[in-house]
């Protein structure tokens, strides 16, 4: 599992951290508000397998974490 918060979008995550990523491993990033923008730029090899909304006490913000893995035939090139 590789996770980042507030780090970089998801295309520049999930690009710098592909090789230290394992076969059958997955990316979470935590977000603000859904970030449709980014998913939409996102390569065929990479799939958002599930968005989970967050509340974090004390604040009043939208927030949430993505799950993301290489598709299957990424994984088979790898």
């Amino acid at each position: 599992m590789i996770c980042s918060r507030a780090f970089a979008s998801l295309l520049d995550f999930t690009q710098w951290s592909a090789t230290a990523l394992a076969p059958q491993g997955v990316w979470m990033a935590m977000k603000g508000k859904h970030p449709a923008d980014e998913l939409a730029a996102l390569p065929s090899a990479v799939e958002v397998f599930h968005v989970e909304q967050l509340q974090v006490p004390g604040l009043d913000a939208e927030r949430c974490i993505l799950w993301l893995r290489s598709t299957k035939e990424a994984a088979a090139a790898l």
